[in-house]
């Protein structure tokens, strides 16, 4: 049994958790939808300083207010995502770094 005062690390690397998958000339796919907001905004932040200089990728985000928050992250960047909507819960923001 841990002692009680023994800190335990509960990080998700994005390396393994969101799934990536590579599409066409995108550099990969990274699905936050079971994130919510502020962690789906440190995945995304975490994404985006691990992209190269013009590689692209696709977030795929699961509520209003993950959408909203990582809205502001890229725009504070200077990236500007195209969007797209699949669904009523269900946001594609495209970024190219």
């Amino acid at each position: 049994m841990m002692p009680s005062n023994m800190p335990v690390s509960t990080r998700i690397s994005w390396r393994q958790n969101p799934k990536k998958s590579g599409k066409g000339n995108m550099n990969g796919e990274y699905d936050l939808a079971g994130f919510v907001c502020p962690l789906s905004k440190i995945k995304a932040a975490e994404l985006i300083d691990n992209l190269d200089e013009g590689e692209t990728a696709r977030i795929i985000l699961g509520d209003r207010d993950s959408l909203k928050s990582v809205a502001q992250e890229l725009k504070t960047r200077g990236i500007k995502p195209t969007f797209a909507q699949d669904g009523e819960n269900r946001f594609i923001l495209t970024i190219t770094k």
